[in-house]
């Protein structure tokens, strides 16, 4: 789910517990996450996120593991206001998606944290309203609808033109549907006229009302409606909140509870022991939260499970999830700059690109054409003329620099003819460059996204700054490298069950190593189409492989690449010595061919039944 207002008032309500709590510390980390090591008879870590890609809010036991980097503007002015510091209450502005946290300190202090997904920040404020930091600057050119610098007087995100919660009539409701388009479903509708109502509480809202999450909004009953969303507006002045999650029980282990669509999850501490029948990020997926109960999405593959608190809820959701990610911060620091590089390779890309259109035979002669036309009629050309309309049929206007004698315009002509047919020459092979670039770059996020340790984060770090794309991180990289990169690059091996075996890359140098080092001709190799990922080999030695095999090789290709959250992904499968290395591109970037296409569903190799070799 994405938090809504009704999220962030029962977080609120958590957060409340902590009042009281004295800051021991701040700590970066990354440039939009501060965690804040609170003491109140025990030790709390308070976690807020402005960054798009993880939670806003976490409160745990232990720290969140800190970054690389110098700390950003907002965590220096944190340390400096706020070490020493008393939370006194953490407040919700009503129907926002805002939690503001206030400070007993030496001087009244607040920090605003806006969960407002992409455009979320995190933004220091003093007791005059006015900024001192914050974890993301907007100036004027970026937003007209306001600023956020320091110095400035803070303002919220500007209301959206929608009705309170409290102050819907059926009266509202059933105008609101009529205005519907033909085949639109009635949670839309909510969302779209109901302040503070986000897509998930609204579908709970029309369950409740119709027992169908996706009615209609022709058939939608108006006063249902109005009746199942005041109850649900009336949850932040009740605190009668009901903290869940939902769970997919197709992945689940331990043993089926049955039939019943409601389980009790223990929630005293994160280092519960699951025991059967329970459920756990660790043995399930979570496919939900929210601070009600999730009553539209319980179902026979689906089990709802309560949790103690709101906070709970959420830090299981994010922690399934992402895979209770340990190394997030030091993914942070990398994938920021795979970003940097990305985007400078990029804007070359795209300027090699235009260059390349204008950079047409045709548009190249017509320039020659433009100069001898000049030289041709520069008796017709007045001094100080801006054009020169040369009468041919049709008529061809050029354009003229009138500070130019004609003579001088047509030397221009001549001269831009000969740097374009110059450049001509030389762009593809420069466009070609910046492509294979381009992919190397996607592919090494891709090496992040799949990395399971520090060792496999660093390998990505020093992989980008061998490409000499960011040549800024190529020294951090050599001082952050914490195991040899001979030891990151041993791809895993499985056996498939017809017991073959399965050789997986799961970084580029693996990918370098599982081609190029381990498989050999009548290898099966397989990959997931247009997307980076992967290099799968099946030592085959020419040997017809099992469909099954086939079916095992091309699942772990799709899962152990970009397109792991597809429902089916077409895989390229050919012989081993079919696959060449990619002219311009780096490690384990290939060109192939004769290859075959398989469509599979991506499955991670437990899900397979696969073992690692030894």
């Amino acid at each position: 789910m994405s938090l809504d207002a009704l999220a962030a008032a029962a977080l609120a309500d958590d957060l409340g517990s902590l009042a009281g709590a004295r800051v021991q510390s701040v700590t970066a980390v990354d440039p939009r996450t501060l965690c804040f090591e609170l003491y109140a008879g025990e030790r709390r870590y308070l976690t807020l996120s402005a960054a798009p890609d993880h939670p806003g809010v976490v409160v745990e036991a232990a720290p969140t593991r800190r970054g690389g980097g110098a700390p950003s503007p907002l965590a220096l002015v944190c340390r400096a206001r706020l070490d020493g510091a008393r939370l006194s209450a953490v407040v919700q502005p009503p129907h926002e998606r805002i939690l503001r946290f206030d400070w007993k300190a030496a001087a009244p202090i607040s920090l605003v944290a806006e969960l407002t997904g992409r455009l979320a920040n995190l933004i220091l404020v003093d007791a005059d309203g006015t900024i001192l930091a914050a974890a993301h600057a907007v100036t004027a050119a970026q937003s007209r609808a306001r600023t956020v610098l320091p110095g400035r007087p803070y303002a919220p995100p500007p209301a959206p033109l929608k009705v309170l919660p409290a102050s819907v009539t059926p009266d509202d409701i059933r105008a609101w549907l009529a205005l519907a388009p033909n085949g639109e479903v009635a949670w839309r509708t909510l969302v779209a006229h109901v302040r503070g109502i986000g897509p998930q509480t609204a579908r709970e809202i029309v369950f409740r009302a119709a027992r169908n999450a996706s009615m209609p909004a022709a058939d939608a009953d108006p006063t249902s409606l109005s009746s199942a969303l005041a109850a649900m507006a009336a949850l932040p002045a009740s605190h009668a909140w009901a903290p869940t999650i939902a769970v997919s029980r197709t992945s689940m282990d331990g043993d089926d509870p049955g039939n019943d669509s409601e389980v009790t999850m223990r929630g005293d501490g994160a280092d519960d022991a699951a025991e059967p029948g329970q459920y756990t990020p660790d043995t399930a997926a979570v496919l939900a939260w929210a601070p009600y109960r999730l009553t539209h999405l319980a179902a026979p593959d689906v089990a709802l499970v309560d949790c103690p608190t709101t906070l709970d809820a959420l830090a299981r959701w994010h922690g399934a999830r992402s895979s209770a990610d340990r190394y997030r911060a030091a993914r942070a620091g990398v994938r920021t700059a795979l970003s940097a590089a990305t985007a400078r390779v990029r804007r070359r890309r795209e300027a090699l690109e235009h260059q390349l259109a204008g950079a047409s035979p045709a548009a190249i002669e017509s320039l020659k054409e433009a100069g001898d036309l000049i030289l041709g009629f520069q008796w017709q050309i007045a001094t100080g003329a801006t054009t020169l309309i040369a009468p041919l049929e049709p008529p061809v206007t050029i354009r003229l620099d009138p500070d130019l004698t004609p003579v001088a315009n047509a030397q221009a002509y001549f001269d831009r003819y000969r740097r374009a047919r110059r450049a001509a020459r030389g762009v593809p092979a420069r466009l070609a460059a910046a492509r294979a670039a381009e992919d190397t770059l996607l592919q090494l996020g891709t090496d992040l996204a799949l990395a399971e340790n520090r060792a496999e984060i660093d390998a990505v770090l020093d992989a980008l700054a061998a490409t000499g794309l960011a040549a800024s991180v190529a020294a951090g990289a050599m001082k952050r490298r914490t195991t040899p990169t001979d030891a990151t690059s041993r791809p895993r091996r499985y056996a498939s069950t017809d017991g073959l075996t399965l050789l997986v890359g799961r970084n580029s140098r693996q990918n370098e190593v599982v081609t190029f080092q381990l498989a050999a001709r009548g290898d099966i190799w397989l990959h997931a189409r247009d997307v980076p990922g992967a290099h799968v080999v099946v030592k085959a030695a020419g040997r017809n492989v099992p469909e099954a095999t086939l079916d095992q090789a091309a699942a772990l290709a799709a899962w152990f690449s970009a397109s792991r959250d597809a429902a089916a992904v077409a895989v390229a499968v050919t012989d081993a010595r079919h696959v060449r290395r990619l002219s311009g591109g780096g490690a384990g970037m290939v060109t192939l061919s004769h290859e075959a296409t398989r469509t599979v569903r991506p499955a991670s190799p437990r899900a397979l039944g696969l073992e690692p070799e030894a």
